[in-house]
């Protein structure tokens, strides 16, 4: 503004981020996965990466539900709740967290980002075995229970190996 001096993101930005998007070619097929998983339990689900000290929500399909955890692709947060600690685990070596997730298959967490927020994650591998990120599952905590998390785990491996076809694609 040369009135007053501010600046702000004009629609440049938006241009670069579509360009940046049309790169990811798997993107489409994220979302199928994560559309079929939303479907199937009635909660949201993403795909989350690491930038620097953060998580990046890299690909989301939120929940048709009135009741549901609405995030918007791109957004980030600090690495806590279940995203945030499988992140962690694969990412700063932290051997506790690793130890948990291997011996589970998965994390879950409920309260510590938001009170009434839950989520189930679990993390994702290339071919070589590299680590790339994590598939979730969030929603209001009284969808959560030790029956539905138990679920929710079995729902997300068994689109583990579809998205390591894919993460190993890109």
């Amino acid at each position: 503004n040369e009135i007053n001096g501010s600046y702000r993101l004009g629609p440049g930005s938006w241009k670069l981020g579509s360009l940046y998007n049309s790169n990811f070619k798997i993107g489409t097929e994220i979302r199928d996965i994560l559309n079929q998983i939303c479907e199937v339990t009635g909660q949201s689900a993403g795909y989350w990466v690491r930038a620097g000290k953060k998580k990046v929500c890299l690909y989301r399909v939120n929940s048709k539900s009135e009741l549901n955890h609405y995030v918007v692709e791109g957004t980030t947060f600090e690495l806590n709740s279940a995203t945030g600690k499988v992140l962690l685990a694969y990412t700063d070596k932290n051997l506790e967290l690793k130890k948990e997730i291997e011996k589970k298959g998965y994390i879950y967490t409920a309260g510590e980002r938001l009170d009434n927020i839950a989520s189930v994650a679990v993390p994702i591998f290339n071919n070589k075995e590299n680590f790339t990120g994590t598939l979730s599952i969030s929603g209001w905590r009284q969808f959560f229970t030790n029956k539905s998390v138990a679920k929710f785990y079995k729902i997300l491996s068994g689109y583990q190996n579809q998205m390591k076809r894919l993460v190993s694609n890109e």
